[in-house]
């Protein structure tokens, strides 16, 4: 069976790989690590797409009060 990719996964992971991969090229350019990139740039776009997931997640499950 085929997995349907709704938009908003799409939204969530192409912002959270984008701040990610931000992030893990700034790390490059000031670390003195040559392996820390691909770490930070995992942890950040995993942080991010979990933040998001949230963000956009509560506005589609409250419901009216009154």
């Amino acid at each position: 069976m085929r997995k349907i990719i709704t938009l908003r996964s799409a939204v969530i992971m192409g912002a959270a790989m984008a701040a990610g991969t931000a992030a893990g090229n700034a790390v490059e350019a000031v670390a003195r690590i040559a392996e820390a990139g691909p770490v930070v740039t995992g942890a950040v776009a995993l942080w991010i797409a979990e933040k998001l997931d949230r963000v956009i997640g509560d506005g589609e499950s409250e419901e009216p009060q009154g």
